[in-house]
């Protein structure tokens, strides 16, 4: 987290822009996703769905705004999948590369790879690009395999985690292709 926070700081100084304009005008714009963004606007805090702790008490929103790009974004499913597919087949020229690039393996030690972003694991027999975030109240999950060209994303509005599950629905998924 604190590596992926410095580099957003690091892409503010650089471009003299916000994580979040940067986010809008690399990322979002050019794949359509309306709804994500770092700061929810007044209009859409009704849509914004309350946060629990494992106990089942509500959770405040993290807000910060110092190391944003290390788990300030909020997103909807609809916008999130929007993501998964630009990631197994964009048709974004500015884009493909650079998430292609995101997929490559930079780093591998006991059986564990890491990507630029990303994780690469088996929850079942194929590899599959993973990554998850939690902060107060929220987890999220996403994973997707390339060559079978399927993919999950989960979104909660509590503290647990929800990567059994979702390597549960990729393991499911692997033998359905």
């Amino acid at each position: 987290n604190t590596a992926v926070g410095l580099l957003g700081v690091i892409l503010e100084r650089v471009h003299k822009k916000t994580f979040e304009n940067l986010l809008a005008e690399i990322v979002c714009t050019p794949l359509g996703m309306k709804d994500t963004k770092q700061n929810v606007p007044q209009k859409d805090l009704l849509r914004f769905a309350q946060g629990y702790a494992v106990n089942g008490d509500a959770n405040a929103s993290w807000d910060f705004q110092s190391f944003a790009a290390a788990g300030c974004i909020r997103s909807t499913i609809n916008d999130m999948m929007k993501y998964l597919q630009a990631n197994l087949n964009t048709k974004n020229a500015s884009l493909h590369a650079a998430m292609q690039l995101s997929h490559k393996v930079t780093s591998e030690k006991d059986n564990q790879k890491v990507a630029l972003g990303w994780h690469i694991l088996k929850p079942g027999n194929d590899e599959v690009v993973f990554h998850n975030g939690q902060t107060g109240g929220y987890h999220a999950y996403m994973a997707f395999n390339k060559e079978k060209k399927s993919g999950v994303v989960i979104l909660s509005n509590c503290a647990l985690s929800m990567d059994a599950a979702g390597n549960e629905l990729m393991k499911w998924l692997e033998k359905l292709k």
